[in-house]
């Protein structure tokens, strides 16, 4: 049923959803865990916004609930955040243009017309959808309310530096989860399990460097 799944999430409906990353689609699965309700997306690479059968995905792997009921997913190879309403069955995107961020380019701006790259994880904190932007050591948000993405932590430097958000140092920051007063991150290349504080500052409860 699932290859390589990447994240699975508890929709309002009592069901599952999970990334289904090599298979590049979505898969909503009964409480029981293991009964299809049904797959989203063609199960072919790409970048298409449409319905359930006819949108198409890229390594999907992170997923966080919104507000409305809706999920953000981390559509990884696409380098894109895209959004799935599980009533309407659509998909649509959020940020990202379909290519890589690249040195030079804009670290903020119109979601859509900024380059994101190798989104891993996505989590909702603080009326925001942060992203661990895995392939420049960087955490990002996406403002739903103002419809722009930025940089909220990290130089894109690799390594395992606490501080204040504009002067941390991550490496492949690859998990996420919220607590109401604390974004906690899974730092993969440091083998450090780190947090974020509401004042936007990283702190790191396990870890010491780089490849330790």
């Amino acid at each position: 049923v699932l290859r390589f799944p990447g994240k699975a999430l508890l929709l309002p409906s009592g069901n599952f959803l999970v990334s289904d990353t090599t298979r590049h689609q979505l898969v909503e699965l009964e409480p029981d865990g293991e009964t299809v309700v049904r797959r989203i997306g063609q199960g072919s690479r790409g970048l298409t916004d449409s319905t359930e059968v006819r949108s198409r995905f890229n390594e999907p792997q992170g997923l966080a609930l919104l507000p409305d009921g809706s999920v953000v997913v981390a559509d990884t190879v696409s380098h894109a955040l895209r959004r799935f309403d599980p009533v309407s069955g659509r998909t649509t995107t959020l940020a990202g243009t379909g290519h890589q961020w690249m040195q030079g380019d804009a670290t903020s701006g119109p979601a859509r017309e900024v380059n994101l790259s190798s989104p891993w994880d996505v989590a909702w904190w603080q009326g925001r959808v942060w992203i661990a932007m895995a392939g420049i050591h960087q955490l990002w948000a996406y403002d739903p309310a103002s419809g722009t993405v930025s940089v909220t932590a990290g130089t894109s430097n690799e390594g395992l530096v606490d501080g204040p958000g504009a002067e941390a140092w991550f490496a492949q920051p690859s998990g996420l989860a919220a607590t109401p007063d604390r974004l906690w991150l899974a730092d993969s290349e440091t083998s450090a399990l780190r947090w974020v504080d509401p004042e936007g500052a990283v702190h790191t409860a396990v870890g010491t460097g780089l490849f330790d």
